[in-house]
Parts: C-alpha cells; structure tokens; sequence
C-alpha cells in the first residue's frame, strides 16, 4: 500500500505537536516506492534510555494504527540518532508480517 502525501503530512504534523516540549527535531521520509516510511528523530542533548523509549512508544502508538504492516517487508521505522550527523542508534518497532 502507498503511503500517502496527506498521510505523510499528518503523521509529521503530529510528531512535531507531540514533541514540541521535547528538545528534538523530526524528520519523516517515504521510501521504497512510496511503501515504506522512515522516521528519524534527532535530540539536540543525550537522552536516557528512559527518554528514548518514552519517545519510541510515542512514535509506535501513533504510527501503528495508520500505517498497516505489509507482508515480508517493513511498512516503517523510527530511529533516533546521537546527532545530526550520527548513524541511527537504536531502531524500534518496525512493522512487518511474515
């Protein structure tokens, strides 16, 4: 299934509002020929692990019932890097049927 614009808008949107209190930036990408879409979340200071998976459960409870699991590949992912320039360091709740 293609992820639509106005999907892609909304989830950003969204994002944005939920971590306005937090000091972190969201970046949202669709990939794989529009099925798969990619959320990268960049904290401006060190987070705890705590802080991390407060984050990660925020993205999962919102992503999971609009983008549906596809089946034998991803459908999203959310990654929270060290720093702008950083390789994602943690990957959480990826989406995907067997």
């Amino acid at each position: 299934m293609k992820i639509s614009a106005q999907t892609v808008s909304f989830l950003k949107q969204e994002l944005e509002r939920i971590f306005l209190t937090e000091d972190v930036s969201v970046y949202v990408e669709v990939q794989d020929d529009g099925e798969f879409l990619l959320i990268n979340v960049n904290p401006k200071t060190t987070l705890s692990d705590t802080q991390r998976n407060f984050i990660l459960d925020k993205i999962r409870n919102l992503v999971t019932p609009i983008i549906p699991p596809r089946r034998k590949a991803y459908s999203w992912m959310a990654t929270i890097s060290k720093d702008l320039r950083a390789k994602a360091e943690e990957v959480a709740y990826s989406e995907m049927l067997p």
